[in-house]
């Protein structure tokens, strides 16, 4: 783990400090046995201010120990709290790659809906312009129809204009020519009624010559 150099450096350093204390609290002894020992001989002011420096360092590396001892406690309690901290951080950690992971199935199955509803629409527009186009082309078709029906109609109305043509230029050129025909028969007819009132004239005169 990454902190495990660090709690191993920290558990040695408080061995060595334990080793420690335990060395200059057995010398704290003996420099008190010693002093005792010194102040019984002879009790001299010195010999008992030599005494009551050892026992006021023994009380101090007494102090000094029960200080390490809770210091250490409170490591321990520090190092269990960081665990735990670092757990709840894991856990919520997973809990919101979690929710992330659901929010993010429900957004694809989300868009999978617009997708098949954009699909939907797009399908119904294409149905609907699908059917403008067989609309479009059959209203062609029918202008188409009707197209051809004028161009009969007008076919028609060209043969019958041609009929007449045909039927007005045959009554003329009979009108005509019966109109000319009758024309040289009664020229002719008249002629020869002067023909004959002039051979008329001829005898007439022919008999009062004769006379």
């Amino acid at each position: 783990p990454p902190g495990a150099p660090a709690q191993r450096t920290r558990e040695q350093r408080a061995h060595d400090l334990g080793t420690a204390l335990d060395s200059m609290h057995e010398q704290a002894e003996m420099n008190i046995d010693q002093a005792e020992k010194e102040n019984d001989e002879n009790p001299t002011p010195a010999n008992l201010h030599c005494l009551r420096s050892a026992q006021n360092t023994k009380l101090m590396l007494e102090v000094q120990e029960r200080n390490i001892v809770m210091l250490q406690m409170l490591r321990t309690i520090y190092a269990a709290q960081d665990a735990a901290n670092a757990e709840e951080e894991a856990a919520n950690a997973e809990d919101e790659n979690g929710d992330a992971n659901g929010e993010e199935a429900q957004g694809g199955q989300a868009n999978a809906g617009n997708v098949d509803e954009t699909g939907d629409e797009d399908n119904k527009d294409d149905e609907d312009s699908e059917k403008d186009d067989d609309d479009s082309e059959g209203v062609d078709v029918e202008q188409y129809s009707k197209t051809d029906e004028d161009d009969d109609c007008d076919g028609a109305d060209a043969k019958d204009s041609e009929k007449d043509d045909d039927d007005d230029s045959e009554t003329d050129e009979d009108d005509d020519s019966e109109t000319d025909k009758d024309d040289d028969s009664e020229g002719a007819k008249a002629k020869d009624s002067k023909d004959e009132d002039s051979e008329g004239v001829d005898t007439k005169d022919s008999e009062d010559e004769d006379d």
